[in-house]
């Protein structure tokens, strides 16, 4: 099952849900309901198999205004984008994208929309006019997930390794040995220091991701979970507030935890030195249902299955069914 919120840097505005049936549902943060549901016609024909939104655009007037969203890009196991005003509720562009399955999409911060394939390309995208404005080969194996820094300069390219390319020319800096399996969820850290993977497992990998760390001393620490990691992401400061003195990130499984874990970037591990990192994460998010005696019990109907980490320092999680999601944001209480 897709799902996203809008802003992962801010607090969201909206939820993507992406039904069984192909139809996508947009739901309000702040209120848990359906806002708009976004039907393409040939719903039907094809599988939905990858989720990005466009970075919001400020909307003008009070900085606290929340910034609306824009595009919504979805890829398929046809080879097809299709890219949606969210605001208007309507294509705007259908990509024959790619010769098979469509494998990961992302927007860099400039609008333009990058994709991978099972035909083994990486293609950007004009969202203005919809015209293709590069490709790169990635080799013998497919592209499974991307990832990109934060000015746009370097980008992840996963299969079961993990290379780090300058966007330009699409020249490789470093090759971290990565995964046995294809790597499933991949994110860059906002400083472009460090990179999250998992690989459909229970285990959360945070890398090294500079060219000048080889790749026998990539891995910082390997996290192992209760189960499969569905989601992983860095907290990204917005450009309004000072840089934390600490990286976030959190890693959320498949039975509904989202453990958060934070490195103090005083303490930041320099490559081929021991894991400054305990096992045990900052914190534990799980929803959970009172039983009759008031006590607080796990209940595998209100698993969360979407998080973000916000600017404000809170967690904001979507759980229960996907029908009918529940939003919720967690504030953590601790002093620090």
């Amino acid at each position: 099952m897709l799902s996203a919120f809008s802003h992962p840097s801010g607090r969201p505005e909206l939820l993507v849900t992406v039904s069984s049936d192909g139809r996508i549902n947009l739901w309000d943060t702040a209120t848990s309901t359906l806002r708009q549901l976004l039907v393409w016609p040939r719903h039907l024909a094809s599988r939905w198999t990858s989720v990005a939104w466009q970075a919001p655009r400020p909307t003008g007037g009070s900085k606290s205004k929340a910034a609306a969203p824009g595009l919504l890009a979805l890829g398929s196991d046809a080879g097809l984008i299709v890219v949606w005003d969210v605001q208007l509720g309507e294509v705007v562009h259908e990509l024959e994208a790619h010769s098979q399955a469509v494998n990961d999409v992302l927007f860099d911060s400039d609008g333009t929309l990058l994709s991978c394939g099972e035909d083994r390309l990486v293609k950007s995208w004009s969202c203005e006019s919809g015209k293709q404005l590069d490709t790169f080969k990635a080799g013998k194996a497919a592209v499974h997930r991307l990832a990109l820094s934060a000015d746009n300069t370097h980008v992840l390219l996963a299969g079961t390794t993990i290379r780090l390319m300058r966007r330009e020319g699409w020249k490789r800096l470093q090759r971290l040995p990565g995964h046995a399996e294809p790597v499933s969820c991949l994110c860059f850290a906002p400083n472009e220091q460090f990179a999250l993977s998992s690989a459909d497992n229970r285990h959360l990998s945070l890398w090294h991701a500079s060219p000048q760390v080889k790749p026998t001393e990539a891995c910082v620490q390997t996290f192992a979970l209760d189960s499969r990691l569905v989601q992983a992401g860095f907290l990204r400061p917005a450009t309004s507030v000072p840089s934390p003195p600490h990286l976030a990130f959190f890693g959320l499984t498949a039975t509904g935890r989202l453990y958060v874990w934070r490195l103090p970037l005083n303490f930041a591990p320099k490559p081929g030195d021991a894991p400054p990192l305990a096992a045990a994460p900052h914190c534990t998010v799980r929803v959970a249902a009172a039983a009759a005696d008031g006590e607080g019990t796990a209940d595998d109907s209100q698993r969360i299955f979407a998080a973000a980490l916000t600017v404000e320092g809170e967690a904001v999680v979507a759980y229960g069914s996907t029908i009918r999601p529940t939003i919720a944001t967690v504030k953590f209480t601790q002093p620090d």
